[in-house]
């Protein structure tokens, strides 16, 4: 079977600009013009890690999903939640955390106590709780040590509402908890679990043009520092 072909045309305001430049490395290369154009747009818009370049192609981009958003987010953070010894893959999704609240201040999502995801979503906050309760009695610092324990005290009465009231627990509280203690938490593979479910959870992602240009740049960016730090 030979390879997808979409055959556009394509006008450039700044061609002899380019022009010049595109010639030689398809020169150099023993390339076609047109293979230096789609190799460049590739390294632009994707990332060279396999695993996240699959995540924007395959899912985020998958036209036959409407909530692709939701689906490549629970895929990049269950990916992230397997290291080693209780620890994460990588330390850098934050934006990708920050993406998903930011949504949620639009979206302002719920559950309704019947999804299935929902216990083990609950599962993973009390983990986190109990990890800031312990930092608790861990930090040497009197002033952290009365924070963490309220920060404590308010993650309980969370994970409360979700057990119990469930649809009185908005997503955007558990996200904001998350990203207030993001330093403390963030190499923790139970962080990375109750990220999936939350994003498996929502159903009303804000998939538009925009919204999926946006997270597969993030994706990119962050994709792109791992391959920097091996």
């Amino acid at each position: 079977m030979g390879k997808d072909q979409i055959k556009k045309l394509v006008y450039f305001n700044n061609y002899r600009l380019l022009k010049g430049i595109i010639e030689d490395e398809a020169k150099v290369k023993n390339i076609s013009e047109s293979s230096v154009i789609e190799k460049r747009l590739i390294q632009s818009y994707f990332p060279s890690n396999n695993d996240a370049r699959y995540w924007v192609v395959a899912i985020l981009y998958d036209d036959s999903d409407k909530n692709s958003i939701g689906k490549t987010l629970s895929a990049i953070f269950n990916f992230n939640s397997a290291g080693v010894n209780w620890g994460s893959k990588h330390n850098n999704l934050k934006p990708l955390v920050e993406f998903a609240r930011n949504q949620e201040i639009i979206v302002g999502g719920y559950p309704n106590g019947e999804e299935l995801e929902l216990h083990h979503c609950c599962q993973q906050l009390e983990s986190i709780v109990e990890r800031i309760e312990r930092q608790a009695g861990e930090d040497d610092d009197l002033w952290k040590q009365n924070e963490y324990t309220e920060e404590g005290k308010y993650g309980r009465e969370l994970l409360e509402t979700l057990r119990e009231e469930p649809q009185h627990c908005q997503y955007l509280n558990i996200y904001n908890y998350v990203l207030e203690h993001w330093e403390l938490l963030r190499n923790n593979t139970r962080i990375y679990r109750l990220l999936s479910d939350l994003a498996v959870l929502e159903k009303n992602w804000i998939n538009t043009p925009a919204t999926r240009l946006e997270l597969a740049k993030l994706i990119k960016a962050v994709a792109d520092e791992w391959k920097m730090s091996q």
